[in-house]
């Protein structure tokens, strides 16, 4: 069995970022509830982002554009072409943004298969 890497700070920064902006929305979202979710310290979070608050949004914003893009453009098994690809991407986003980790392209079908990309 293969290891998974870990992310590293600045990803996991980022993905808390994003997970609060989707919960909270952008004014609920701040950088020291980010931190504690990150599991990260204030000192790598104003190294990383010394735009402060703002550069962190724009890189979670960035962050979850990539998610959403990626589960666009995954290949869908037996799907014929674009607008069966799309039809079946519609049907999947519902119970995608409401899965708790919040990451679009960590997500299974119940035979197993991934839903995106990883």
């Amino acid at each position: 069995m293969a290891n998974t890497p870990q992310p590293g700070t600045r990803e996991r920064i980022v993905r808390a970022a994003a997970l609060s902006m989707q919960r909270q929305a952008y004014e609920g979202t701040g950088i020291k509830q980010v931190a504690q979710e990150a599991r990260a310290t204030l000192g790598p979070v104003c190294h990383l982002f010394p735009g402060g608050n703002k550069a962190l949004e724009v890189a979670a914003v960035q962050h979850a554009d990539q998610e959403f893009a990626d589960l666009l453009s995954a290949p869908l098994p037996g799907d014929a072409g674009p607008a069966k690809a799309i039809a079946g991407c519609a049907r999947r986003l519902p119970a995608i943004c409401a899965h708790p980790s919040g990451r679009l392209t960590d997500q299974r079908d119940r035979a197993g298969n991934h839903w995106a990309s990883p």
